[in-house]
């Protein structure tokens, strides 16, 4: 019964599709499976290539990415190494599981001829700009309701913090290490805004609630018998509605202006802060069946893409977030059947069709 989740989600995983790796695969080969369904395929975008697919109009929109972060290094199991009804690999939990579970919806809904639709980005993990590039199609406008299968262990998420990443950039004077007096070190320039910033890197005490704030990569120096002329700071700030990206942005210049120090600034990437209605029908409707809770979510999903032009939308998927982006990732193959069922009946009460 369950042969088509396993083997499709085995595939998945062994297909590279983390930062570097050439996206067209991952996506050919999930619209290939759509294709045999019988539904209509539509794919956006190049580097980064988006699939669109559709059975007839309006119903429920799925959405999910097959992109990765780097597997990274030290891991026991191999990819797609299948113990135990787990199945490890980079991208088993975050979130080629979801989109398998997603595909077995595809397959049940088609066969009983019940209109929806879904989407594939490859973009997920850095700019998101194939969700928007979906988001303004009619799949989205038109859907009833729209469920991002990321994993939330089947709680609904209806409200996530904003990003807000940014560079800062110190510049020195490049002389002899031997000879101090005659450069400027543009990395203790650094390490003196970093300081300044040092209270904003505390975990706060309710995170959904407050500003977050993580020094993220630095770089600076070219040889170690050189005073280095230039230092680079990347920085990840997260934050509530409450918060508008004008507002962080004054609140960290006010904190940098005690270094009394000249600095560059370069915005990298911002998504603003959503907040959906939780009282809507739709959300309900996934309350009930998911038997999960309304929650928020620290970090951001491409709902901030779909939002603007569709507000019911929500966070609905297998798996345990807090296993994303970690060595030894996995997925329950068990969450991955329970999740096909929930979007199968989700689907079938919005359009109340009942179930067979």
């Amino acid at each position: 019964m369950h042969d088509f989740i396993d083997k499709v989600l085995a595939d998945l995983i062994t297909i590279d599709s983390s930062p570097h790796a050439d996206k067209t695969r991952i996506i050919e080969y999930a619209a290939k499976i759509t294709k045999s369904f019988g539904m209509d395929n539509e794919i956006f975008g190049r580097d980064a290539p988006s699939l669109l697919a559709h059975f007839g109009e309006g119903g429920v929109h799925f959405s999910g990415h097959l992109d990765t972060v780097p597997r990274g290094d030290n891991w026991k199991y191999e990819q797609g190494e299948k113990i135990n009804g787990r199945v490890y690999g980079r991208g088993a939990l975050d979130m080629k599981g979801g989109c398998v579970s997603m595909l077995e919806t595809a397959k049940r809904l088609v066969a009983a001829k019940i209109n929806f639709s879904l989407s594939f980005t490859t973009d997920e993990e850095t700019t998101m700009n194939g969700a928007e590039l979906i988001a303004k199609t009619d799949a989205i406008k038109n859907a009833q309701a729209i469920v991002i299968c990321e994993p939330t262990d089947f709680d609904v998420i209806t409200f996530e913090k904003g990003v807000y990443q940014f560079k800062l950039i110190t510049r020195g004077k490049i002389a002899h290490a031997s000879m101090l007096e005659l450069g400027e070190n543009a990395i203790m320039k650094m390490n003196r805004l970093i300081t300044t910033l040092e209270d904003m890197t505390i975990p706060p005490k309710t995170p959904l609630n407050e500003i977050s704030l993580n020094v993220s990569k630095i770089a600076g120096g070219e040889k170690i018998n050189v005073v280095p002329a230039k230092c680079v700071l990347e920085v990840d700030v997260r934050f509530p509605p409450a918060y508008s990206f004008k507002d962080v942005k004054a609140l960290i210049e006010k904190k940098l202006s005690t270094a009394n120090l000249t600095f560059e600034w370069e915005t990298m990437h911002k998504l603003p802060p959503v907040k959906v209605d939780p009282d809507q029908k739709v959300i309900k409707k996934m309350v009930r069946i998911s038997k999960g809770k309304i929650r928020g979510a620290l970090y951001a999903t491409e709902m901030v893409r779909f939002f603007p032009i569709n507000k019911k939308v929500m966070v609905c998927g297998p798996g345990d977030p807090k296993r994303a982006h970690t060595i030894d990732e996995y997925i329950e193959l068990k969450d991955l059947y329970k999740a096909a069922d929930i979007y199968e009946k989700y689907a079938r009460e919005i359009m109340k069709i009942p179930n067979p």
